[in-house]
């Protein structure tokens, strides 16, 4: 389908990145601790499992090209 403004592709990648796992240790963005200081685009840092030593959310995607906004 066709994204015609660049609010559809925003609401498109939001919907995408909501249904991602840490490329580290493969737990859900709710697993993980919301932060500000985090380098994810979701803002995820530290892994709330007990028996996780993932530290930082990896996000599958690094970075939205600016030319596709």
């Amino acid at each position: 389908f066709l994204l015609n403004r660049s609010s559809d592709l925003l609401k498109y990648l939001s919907l995408i990145l909501q249904l991602m796992n840490c490329t580290r240790c493969h737990h859900t963005d709710e697993a993980h601790v919301t932060t500000e200081e985090s380098d994810s685009i979701l803002k995820r840092g530290k892994c709330m499992i007990p028996s996780c030593t993932c530290k930082q959310y990896s996000d599958a995607i690094e970075k939205i090209d600016e030319e596709l906004l």
